[in-house]
């Protein structure tokens, strides 16, 4: 953009493949077989359809990940490598198994059962000092999953802060239902936090989501917090925005929060301003619906500029 050097990327996050069926009409009954009207593997985990996201919009990006040395690390990787993400730091270990999670969709929800696999296998020890010394950003998705790096994820950021690079986090769920782990240990070392309503009201402890917004604002400088079907809502230095969702009718919403995130990012390295990089979040996570994963639908800036000169949004 306008010549400026890029800003690199490192993301630290886990990596699997996704099983997707759509079009269920009722939720599956012990002893009986339903059918669904579409079945694809894709790859899935948030960290990945947010590394793609970005690097579909231009941006450098490296990812550290571990999975086994199968079939379904193999499609991993490969499927990276094919949206020009660095894997050198993708670890492929023969003693785990590659992640699965299926994912059943229906008109308008969807039910997942995960395998994590290698997710949890992660460690302080696999991230390489010289690759964070590489990059001028970091960013970890699905705190909660990654066991291995649970204890360790407060000194990886402060690691980071250390090095001058700028910061972000997208906790994900806790399937524990606990919601804490240690992150607001790392929240000082955090320069955007990304949730969604229920992780911000759950990690908060908050009765309502702008109750969540000003408890997370004391220690963050940029919050954002995705509300679906609603749109979003940012706080950044004292101004609020919350913006409308645009309306989409969605194929599949696997990852949508993801690529929402991929476009914040975007913007902010880019020193949008926060109403800005709002709008293109929402126009990623919108346009990423559109097909079947995560990933297939995400749109490069060109495509984010039409679509959001089509919607009358000025920039």
């Amino acid at each position: 953009m306008n010549g400026k050097k890029k800003k690199k990327v490192l993301v630290v996050g886990e990596l699997n493949v996704d099983l997707i069926g759509t079009g269920l009409q009722t939720f599956p009954v012990l002893g009986r077989e339903i059918i669904a009207q579409e079945m694809v593997l894709t790859l899935g985990s948030s960290s990945a359809i947010l590394v793609c996201g970005l690097a579909r919009l231009g941006v450098p990006v490296a990812f550290i990940s571990k999975v086994g040395k199968d079939d379904f690390g193999k499609y991993c990787v490969d499927a990276l490598e094919s949206k020009k993400v660095k894997t050198d730091n993708v670890i492929r270990d023969a003693k785990l198994r590659t992640g699965l999670t299926v994912s059943l969709n229906f008109r308008d929800d969807k039910a997942q059962v995960t395998y994590p696999g290698a997710i949890p296998h992660l460690y302080y020890k696999d991230i390489p000092p010289k690759t964070l010394r590489q990059n001028d950003h970091l960013h970890v998705s699905s705190f909660f999953l990654q066991d291995g790096l649970l204890n360790s994820f407060p000194q990886l950021f402060q690691d980071a802060k250390q090095l001058g690079m700028s910061t972000s986090l997208d906790p994900n769920c806790d399937n524990r239902n606990q919601w804490n782990s240690g992150i607001w240990k790392c929240l000082e070392y955090v320069d955007v936090l990304l949730l969604n309503e229920m992780e911000a009201i759950n990690i908060a402890k908050a009765k309502s989501v702008n109750r969540a917004l000003e408890i997370f604002a004391q220690k963050v400088p940029t919050v954002v917090i995705k509300l679906g079907s609603k749109g979003s809502l940012a706080k950044s230095r004292g101004q609020v925005i919350q913006l409308p969702a645009f309306k989409m009718k969605p194929i599949d919403s696997t990852g949508a929060g993801d690529s929402f995130d991929a476009g914040f990012l975007f913007g902010h390295l880019n020193s949008f301003d926060l109403r800005k990089s709002l709008t293109v979040a929402n126009a990623c996570g919108a346009l990423s619906t559109q097909g079947l994963g995560g990933t297939t639908t995400q749109a490069d800036w060109d495509e984010i500029q039409r679509f959001l000169r089509k919607q009358a949004q000025s920039l």
